[in-house]
């Protein structure tokens, strides 16, 4: 069968640009995830998490509805951390991330603020529901068994959380982080695994 040399070509250019154009999609796809994804944890990253407060504030003022971030810190990490080794460490920050992951809503935001503390971003939530969603938050990491845990007083890993909502406790995206930080001092201070 006669074949035209020159449509051979345009096909196979054509496919070769399509194969490459599809690479560059998923390399992008994969570094805007790496972005905004935390290596560890799997849970959003510090950066992304400053980027979707933002948006969240400013839908907040835009519509007059409320969001609500908490601030959680584990308690002991660093005890856990040298009495356990890294890897065991790395293991419980994976597991609270998945927990926290499974526990809060679809629409909740949670990211991973750095070393052992974590927030979560409550949109179109007002601080009484959140305080709710938080109690329950609370319950289960109580009543999660983490390996090797008997190291810690108590024989437990514990959280202590700061809760702030916008607008009622705060005027701004900034403000709000630093209220949720306050609390989350203040809960530590009076001693720890207590919101």
């Amino acid at each position: 069968k006669p074949f035209n040399i020159e449509q051979i070509q345009i096909v196979v250019s054509r496919t070769i640009e399509k194969r490459a154009l599809q690479k560059r999609a998923e390399e992008g796809e994969f570094y805007r995830e790496l972005s905004q994804i935390d290596g560890l944890t799997e849970v959003y990253n510090h950066r992304f998490f400053h980027q979707l407060l933002e948006a969240e504030v400013n839908r907040s003022k835009r519509y007059s509805r409320p969001v609500s971030v908490l601030m959680l810190d584990v308690d002991n990490f660093k005890e856990y951390n040298d009495g356990n080794g890294h890897p065991a460490g790395d293991l419980l920050l994976k597991q609270m991330a998945w927990i926290l992951t499974k526990s809060c809503r679809d629409c909740d935001y949670v990211a991973r603020y750095g070393g052992d503390e974590f927030s979560v971003i409550f949109p179109e939530t007002d601080e009484k529901e959140a305080f709710m969603i938080i109690k329950r938050l609370k319950q289960v990491i109580e009543e999660t068994h983490f390996d090797k845990q008997e190291i810690l007083p108590g024989n437990k890993v514990t959280v202590s959380m700061g809760l702030a909502s916008f607008p009622k406790n705060a005027s701004d995206k900034k403000n709000l982080i630093e209220c949720a930080d306050k609390a989350l001092y203040v809960a530590k201070k009076r001693g720890k695994n207590r919101l």
